[in-house]
């Protein structure tokens, strides 16, 4: 039998004890469902660790103590796409969730019922994954010191230390030069170019050479393949075992850094609002409001995938690189655009997703919902930076404007000569 013990709020507020069946349940199952244990109970948070339950100022006077969301909430982690930043935010709020990372790793937890990622530009996302291994992988005549004892200490002090993953290294800083526009432009097929008879080894290679890079090799369409299906059903041959008790997929976009901010806060409001109620919720975000804004990384998001906001972090493309890589990248882009959902009409569609980007049949219900979350202002910024990711590369994405090189053209007029020189031709 579990015991709960029910604390009236007159009582003295250094803690109450949880009972021993409950936090014996604790132990025996804290990363797993909890319902039969009550999280909060009479103003005060449950902390298994401490075997009481705390007012909120004494629960966070607690490191062990944490919010356990592990058996229901699972976060997709992507490399290079704001996910650091999230984990921080969580550690401060001290949540735990089933994080996935650096790869994905599949299936979920069959009791889950909440998944969230951060969703970032994809050309901004492959861009930064190849700058950051090239920064952390040795060049020829590297002065860094190499660390075989911990793998992490180049990530840590990149100035410092790198890392001997000779096959990789030699391809990015051999083969392309250190320099990502190169693999970039080589990512269009020959076919939509019109290369000499070398293209399709270059291009064929440029496809390989892409899926070794580090964060890069795993796109949103690898870490969502378990909510897609080729037969159109709209539920993962996973469902019985992975996805069946899913009912909510939360996008959080990375493109500005005011606007992720916003997110930060709408997701963990959320998730402690689901656990706890409004009110309980709000007094803990109320409690941790000063940590979180004296904490030394606050405010310093990238800001990426805006046009007009603080750089797209692509500069250093090419127009031909960019457009060969968009396309190279074209399922990450439709299901970002299936994340926007069904509009009531063809003219709202148009606005809301831009270019001709064709969604993704057959995705879990809950991908087309991915915004359907939060208050009403915190949706339309949802969808509005989502939307924004696809208009960034305009008629990029829209294969009925013709290849890469007939866009360009259309594009740059007398500039069409330059972009041949890009391409080799």
């Amino acid at each position: 039998m579990i015991s709960l013990v029910v604390v009236r709020l007159s009582e003295p507020q250094e803690g109450r004890p949880i009972g021993r069946a409950a936090a014996a349940y604790d132990d025996a199952v804290g990363k797993g469902r909890d319902d039969q244990v009550s999280p909060s109970v009479g103003g005060l948070l449950r902390c298994p660790q401490r075997g009481r339950y705390l007012p909120v100022s004494q629960f966070y006077a607690h490191p062990s103590c944490v919010h356990e969301l592990r058996g229901r909430v699972s976060f997709f982690h992507l490399g290079k796409a704001g996910g650091g930043s999230v984990r921080h935010r969580l550690e401060l709020l001290q949540m735990k969730v089933h994080r996935f990372h650096p790869f994905p790793k599949h299936p979920l937890k069959n009791t889950t019922e909440v998944l969230f990622a951060t969703i970032r530009d994809p050309v901004d996302r492959f861009v930064s994954a190849f700058n950051w291994r090239a920064a952390l992988l040795c060049k020829p005549d590297d002065a860094r010191e190499t660390h075989t004892g911990d793998p992490y200490l180049p990530v840590k002090f990149p100035e410092r230390y790198c890392l001997t993953v000779s096959k990789e290294a030699r391809m990015i800083h051999g083969k392309y030069s250190s320099d990502v526009n190169l693999l970039a432009e080589a990512l269009c097929p020959p076919e939509d170019l019109r290369l000499t008879a070398e293209a399709p080894h270059r291009y064929d290679d440029a496809v390989r050479d892409s899926a070794q890079i580090g964060h890069a090799k795993y796109t949103l369409e690898n870490w969502m393949a378990m909510l897609i299906t080729a037969d159109g059903s709209g539920a993962s041959e996973l469902a019985d075992d992975s996805t069946a008790n899913l009912r909510e997929f939360l996008a959080v976009p990375l493109v500005t850094g005011e606007h992720f901010e916003r997110h930060l806060s709408a997701l963990t409001s959320h998730l402690l609002t689901e656990r706890y109620g409004p009110e309980m919720a709000g007094t803990i975000l109320a409690n941790r409001r000063g940590a979180i804004e004296d904490d030394g990384q606050a405010g310093q998001w990238v800001h990426t995938s805006s046009p007009g906001g603080g750089g797209s972090g692509n500069e250093h493309l090419s127009p031909l690189g960019e457009c060969c890589l968009a396309r190279h990248l074209v399922a990450d882009y439709r299901l970002i655009a299936t994340m926007l959902g069904d509009d009531e009409d063809e003219e709202g569609k148009a606005k809301r997703r831009g270019p001709r980007v064709t969604p993704v049949d057959g995705v879990h219900p809950t991908v087309s919902k991915a915004c359907d979350w939060g208050d009403d202002d915190h949706r339309e910024v949802c969808r509005s930076d989502l939307r924004s990711i696809l208009l960034r590369h305009g008629t990029y994405l829209d294969a009925t404007e013709g290849s890469c090189r007939v866009v360009l053209g259309m594009e740059m007029g007398g500039m069409e000569e330059e972009v041949r020189g890009w391409a080799g031709v």
